[in-house]
């Protein structure tokens, strides 16, 4: 199920790009994410759950059973086929840590625009 709607949204991604007339689709990196991930849910889990050692343990293995449960690395590989059909570039760049979820996507269009001119 989870390689047929990595199809779907690689699909959905490429339509957009042409849509849109873009030469690029710049993903984030997220080998980092995971990490950065699980240590805040460890901190999260602590602060909800009061010091109770076996209650954090179980809700941060809940939580990390979510994030473990979804191959980026298939979607990326969906994507970046599609896009060389296409004719687009693909580019994959480091995330920043800070701020919204759209401001990190700004960012990151934006320091991939640099990195492309410059």
């Amino acid at each position: 199920m989870g390689d047929t709607i990595d199809k779907h949204t690689a699909n959905a991604v490429i339509d957009f790009a042409k849509k849109h007339q873009s030469g690029c689709i710049i993903l984030p990196d997220m080998n980092d994410y995971r990490r950065r991930k699980q240590a805040e849910i460890a901190v999260f889990a602590e602060r909800e759950c009061g010091g109770w050692k076996g209650i954090e343990k179980k809700f941060a293995k809940a939580q990390n059973e979510k994030i473990h449960s979804w191959s980026y690395g298939r979607l990326i590989k969906y994507i970046t086929n599609q896009a060389e059909k296409e004719g687009i570039l693909v580019r994959i760049r480091q995330q920043p840590l800070q701020g919204s979820s759209q401001e990190q996507g700004k960012q990151l269009a934006i320091e991939a625009y640099k990195y492309e001119e410059g």
